[in-house]
């Protein structure tokens, strides 16, 4: 595959895609950049229990890339449903 200048991550998240196989959880940081929130609104959110669902695992907290956009389609607005 040829470099076209994306990080080694997004190459890797193009290969998942083609293969289907799972993404990885993301770090609170990487949770907020897919959802467009500021990390310390997704703090905020976990701690008030109104975010998306997360992994605690020892003191590090993840979030499945499928529990994000599952959360995003539960608060979308306006347009056809």
């Amino acid at each position: 595959m040829a470099n076209d200048g994306r990080g080694a991550k997004a190459v890797q998240a193009d290969i998942q895609t083609l293969i289907g196989a799972p993404e990885a959880p993301l770090s609170t940081e990487g949770a907020a950049r897919r959802l467009g929130l500021s990390r310390s609104y997704l703090e905020k959110l976990r701690a008030d229990d109104g975010g998306p669902r997360y992994l605690k695992i020892g003191r590090a907290v993840r979030y499945r890339p499928a529990d994000l956009d599952a959360w995003a389609d539960r608060h979308a607005k306006g347009g056809a449903r």
